[in-house]
């Protein structure tokens, strides 16, 4: 099994999550993706009959700054490792994002919906997807959520917050007008795991169940962190002008139930689990606490 992006907030889990495969965890600076020449040496030598493709430029404000970038990151790049499925007859799983619809709801998306994408990120992302099915017959394109895991690896919002309380932060703004299904990153491996071995090829979403704000997000840590002396103030996404505009990107797993698979925990379940057993243990309380 062949990994991209290893380092990753979702790589990280990859050693556990399949622990009975022989791995080839890759990541840039092992496996340029965005070189054919290097691809094809990587599948010469290692032969892989499954390649998880993990590996994303992520930087959603950077991408819109720099599309190039973006599109020969997750776009080219993808295109490239999926020519590379399709001579080598590889199973490919690549991961994609909610962010591929147009946003201007706040109810869950199925993967039926039509996609319309609000920023170069999502664009370049779904020119991956493309991609994807263009190339190859035996392919999972598994749409994930708003990560959240891998301690070392968490720059994002779930992260941040659990850093700023651990510091001392009392007082927190977080948006509450944009919907999200926040996703483990070690639920995110599961649900891959469940959809390899169905043999059902093609798009599926794979976060965790629920949808909810940074806000309603801010709170459930909170919550669990047993900080009763912190207040998290809703605010509008205005008050966070960025380079790249951001949409609603809730998904439901559609898919995933019609085929009878066990369905996805509730984010609040999973945020829970990472925050207990990853995040504390790993923070310093501020003094009194």
């Amino acid at each position: 099994m062949l990994v991209t992006g290893a380092k990753g907030m979702v790589g990280s889990y990859v050693p556990r999550a399949f622990a009975e495969h022989e791995l080839l965890a890759t990541d840039i600076d092992t496996l340029d993706v965005r070189s054919p020449e290097a691809v094809e040496a990587a599948f010469q030598a290692f032969k892989p009959e499954l390649l998880l493709h993990l590996a994303a430029a992520t930087d959603v404000d950077r991408c819109q700054q720099e599309p190039d970038w973006a599109f020969r990151s997750n776009a080219a790049a993808t295109e490239t490792l999926a020519s590379a499925c399709a001579r080598h007859g590889t199973l490919m799983v690549y991961t994609s994002t909610g962010a591929v619809f147009k946003g201007d709801r706040p109810a869950p998306y199925a993967e039926s919906d039509p996609t319309a994408p609000s920023n170069v990120y999502a664009a370049s992302k779904l020119a991956g997807e493309e991609a994807v099915r263009g190339l190859l017959q035996r392919y999972f394109i598994v749409r994930a959520g708003w990560i959240f895991g891998g301690v070392g690896a968490d720059k994002k919002f779930v992260g941040k917050i659990a850093a700023q309380i651990a510091s001392g932060k009392t007082e927190l703004m977080a948006v509450d007008d944009k919907h999200g299904t926040p996703t483990y990153a070690k639920d995110l491996l599961e649900h891959i795991r469940r959809i390899l071995k169905t043999d059902s090829f093609g798009l599926f979403h794979g976060g965790n169940a629920g949808s909810a704000t940074r806000y309603d997000v801010a709170l459930e840590i909170v919550r669990v962190m047993g900080r009763k002396d912190v207040r998290v103030v809703p605010v509008s996404s205005d008050r966070f002008p960025m380079p790249s505009p951001r949409a609603n990107e809730a998904l439901n797993n559609d898919r995933m139930r019609l085929l009878g698979l066990e369905p996805p925990r509730p984010w609040q379940d999973a945020l829970a689990e990472y925050l207990q057993s990853e995040v504390l243990p790993s923070l310093k309380p501020p003094p009194g606490h």
